[in-house]
């Protein structure tokens, strides 16, 4: 009897060795199959699949809802001490916390709302919709405020996601901004802010508007389906938009516009299926644009009518070009810039704005690198989890086979 139960039990080491590698291959080749295609599609095809925001959705239940949030510690009674949903002490090490809420503004003013507040503050998992008819009366408004973050916030159907005026060392990660009336996310005489890993689509005209900023950073985010502009940068100096997608914008994917606009950077960016890619306009200066690749856009791959002020090179680089070897088809290259600088296009004509050093193939884009890296990660979790558990297995399986032979 014994020998009968321990031939249903007792495995060989070479057994459970092949057994092991067998589970282990079959659950690499299972978890990691669904990222392949995105390895060799993401560069190498210009159209760029554009179901991404298409499968993304609001809540479904908008359950647990809140009243709104009205922070101002220059009215009594609606200071932090008054808030009594709020966690932490906002300080760095233990900032202000809202955490999952989610609020209907009902048309009018906005879900939520902070003032003159210099204390660390940190949104979390919230939802603000339905807010007002102008920028101040957003989803969620910020005036005069420094050290706010909003992490996986979702800022929706209202007349802009996301305002912010007079305020220094905004952050905005991983949010989902989209289907705004007028703007997704609205900065006006802010410093320092940053803006990463958000999805910034299907607002009703411009997606990041950067409007008098000083020294803003934009990356990681997907700039997608806004009928305007994808992102705009008006009389602001220093901002830094780097490693985004800004795809499928009617009009325009990144626009530099108004004389005070200088020492802006638009770099290794993917620009691609807007009418224009990059359009420069009214005398903006010294700002550099390279490092982007620039295709697909149906109507110019960049405009700029700036009497020789801004840079489509960095001196030594410039951008990809769609349309390169349709202009110039007898250039020759060394494999990694062409011959021939690449003339930008004014209103009918050629002019003297020149990338340099235009890049015979498609640069490799941190964007693609950051995301395959999330995605490998998250891949990687479930491998770990079915080793553990083969590995809890076969130890369960040499007590039980010792308990019989003790037996």
């Amino acid at each position: 009897m014994v020998k009968n139960n321990l031939r249903c039990f007792i495995t060989t080491k070479k057994k459970q060795s092949k057994l092991f590698l067998g589970f282990f291959c079959i659950s690499l080749l299972y978890l990691s199959f669904p990222f392949a295609p995105a390895r060799s599609s993401f560069l190498n095809n210009f159209a760029l699949d554009n179901s991404l925001s298409g499968n993304l959705k609001l809540p479904s239940s908008l359950v647990g809802l809140h009243e709104k949030v009205y922070i101002d510690p220059l009215i009594e009674g609606q200071g932090w001490k008054d808030c009594p949903y709020v966690t932490g002490r906002g300080t760095r090490l233990s900032p202000y916390l809202f955490e999952n809420l989610i609020v209907d503004a009902g048309g009018e003013g906005c879900a939520f709302r902070i003032e003159n507040s210099d204390k660390y503050v940190v949104f979390r998992n919230c939802t603000g919709f339905n807010a007002g008819t102008r920028e101040s009366k957003s989803a969620f408004t910020l005036y005069r405020c420094t050290n706010v973050r909003f992490e996986n916030c979702i800022a929706a159907n209202s007349f802009v996601g996301m305002f912010s005026k007079e305020c220094d060392e905004i952050e905005v990660i991983e949010c989902l901004i989209t289907n705004n009336s007028e703007v997704g996310i609205y900065t006006f005489m802010d410093d320092y802010n940053k803006y990463i890993g958000n999805e910034i689509t299907y607002n009703g005209q411009i997606g990041l508007d950067l409007d008098v900023s000083k020294h803003a950073e934009a990356y990681y985010n997907v700039i997608e389906n806004n009928p305007q502009m994808g992102c705009s940068i008006m009389f602001s100096s220093y901002c830094d938009v780097y490693n985004n997608i800004i795809r499928f914008n009617l009009e325009t994917g990144v626009e530099l516009y108004a004389g005070q606009n200088y020492n802006n950077t638009v770099r290794n960016n993917i620009i691609v299926n807007n009418s224009i890619g990059v359009k420069v306009l009214r005398n903006t200066r010294n700002n550099m644009i390279y490092g982007n690749i620039i295709a697909n856009n149906s109507f110019y791959e960049a405009f700029d009518d700036t009497p020789g002020y801004n840079l489509w090179d960095d001196g030594t680089s410039g951008n990809y070009w769609g349309n390169y070897s349709q202009r110039y088809p007898d250039a020759t290259n060394d494999g990694e810039f062409w011959n021939i600088p690449y003339s930008i296009y004014k209103g009918g004509s050629l002019k003297t704005e020149m990338d340099y050093f235009p890049l015979a193939s498609m640069p490799e884009i941190e964007f693609v690198a950051h995301n395959l890296e999330k995605q490998s990660v998250v891949s990687f979790i479930p491998i770990l989890i079915v080793l553990l558990s083969m590995g809890t297995s076969l130890r369960l399986l040499n007590r039980i086979k010792k308990g019989f032979i003790r037996s």
